[in-house]
């Protein structure tokens, strides 16, 4: 049953989401064919370097907008809404449908960013038309580890681990302000804006703390700590503070859904 109901959120949020992934892809591709044509570097074309930055910025824009509004609205519609009545007598626990919709909806969310990530790397090459060698990507590693003080492979594996947790952070804050709303008689969607600013406050304040003890740390062992050593210690932090808000987040969601549930 579990696996059906996955398929079930799966396909249903493809229909929407798919298409719109799909929209990026295209205007990339075509940027990328204008660019190593040369057509966006003529004169008497000038005005096409215009139309197809518009359209690259707006099918972004529209890509991250419209993921996140339907995510959100599908959320809500199907667990606290009437739709509601239906998804909690399915026959599996509350906590396979929360996690069923959060691994759905941060699979959505990480694939837009991994595509928007992608379109943005491989305009840049076509529009340069600089190719690197194998050679020259070695030195770029070591310059990079000169002056980073870490492999420029751990690096980009750390931050793809921290952009993975933040993703699931951002995802749970949402759900969990919704969760709160839904305690709400009436003004439901407000309480949830509001709930999801405080929560955003919150973070914001934890951040700073964060950044300030390592800004202190960092100034207090200059001498003796390896940029490298820093700069694990700063995403590492980061990672760490993401991964202890999604954990509460995710006990907000669970524990209202199970215990405070209040259908429309």
């Amino acid at each position: 049953m579990l696996g059906k109901l996955f398929k079930h959120e799966f396909k249903t949020s493809a229909k929407l989401l798919i298409p719109l992934n799909l929209i990026v892809i295209g205007i990339t591709l075509i940027g990328c064919l204008l660019f190593r044509s040369g057509l966006l570097q003529t004169l008497h074309v000038e005005f096409l370097n215009a139309v197809f930055l518009f359209l690259y910025i707006i099918s972004l824009f529209a890509l991250f907008i419209l993921t996140a509004v339907y995510l959100t609205m599908r959320f809500y519609k199907t667990m606290y809404s009437s739709q509601g009545y239906l998804t909690h007598t399915l026959p599996v626990s509350s906590a396979s449908i929360l996690n069923t919709k959060i691994l759905t909806s941060v699979f959505w969310v990480l694939l837009a960013l991994i595509i928007t990530a992608c379109s943005i790397w491989f305009l840049i090459r076509s529009a340069s038309g600089v190719t690197i060698s194998p050679e020259e990507f070695r030195i770029l590693q070591e310059r990079f580890f000169n002056e980073m003080g870490i492999e420029i492979g751990s690096f980009l594996a750390t931050i793809a681990g921290t952009v993975t947790v933040s993703c699931f952070t951002s995802v749970l804050m949402i759900f969990a302000s919704l969760s709160v709303g839904q305690l709400f008689r009436q003004y439901r969607i407000p309480a949830a804006i509001g709930t999801c600013i405080v929560f955003y406050f919150i973070q914001q304040i934890a951040s700073m703390i964060l950044l300030l003890l390592l800004g202190i740390n960092a100034m207090e062992h200059a001498s003796s700590a390896a940029q490298g050593d820093f700069t694990k210690l700063l995403l590492g932090s980061v990672t760490a503070e993401a991964l202890l808000f999604a954990v509460a987040y995710y006990i907000l969601c669970y524990y209202f859904t199970k215990k405070k549930l209040n259908l429309e």
